[in-house]
């Protein structure tokens, strides 16, 4: 099962009841235990794919580690991006809806990606 084609409510609701189930079959304090390793688990994920960009030295705005770049979106993806754009340059990186997203703005590159090398790039917005 892959959980990356998940929602942040289905992926809360198996984490309910994978710990229902450690609650009511496990000793408490193994439960507890268990539980403790899980959220430490996944707050080390959440903080690696949070600093996706930075790992690969891409510049861009630095994320929630819970809602990456998704708060500042209240402003609007054409507001936002032109303000990221004229901060962190014609190519940036954000986290969006949990995935790293690669923001290019300078014609050229944009040229290159959709004409010369599109088959490389099969996975783009």
């Amino acid at each position: 099962m892959d959980l990356s084609q998940l929602g942040f409510g289905e992926k809360l609701v198996l984490l309910s009841v994978y710990c229902y189930i450690l609650f009511k079959f496990l000793n408490i304090y193994i439960a507890i235990v268990i539980v403790i390793g899980t959220f430490t688990i996944i707050y080390l994920h959440l903080k690696e794919q949070s600093e996706y960009w930075k790992r690969h030295g891409i510049d861009g705005p630095e994320g929630n580690i819970l809602f990456g770049n998704n708060l500042e979106l209240r402003k609007g993806f054409g507001v936002i991006d032109t303000e990221w754009t004229k901060k962190y340059g014609k190519v940036f990186g954000t986290i969006i809806f949990g995935q790293p997203d690669l923001v290019v703005s300078d014609l050229e590159i944009m040229r290159r990606v959709l004409a010369k090398d599109f088959s490389n790039f099969t996975n783009h917005r």
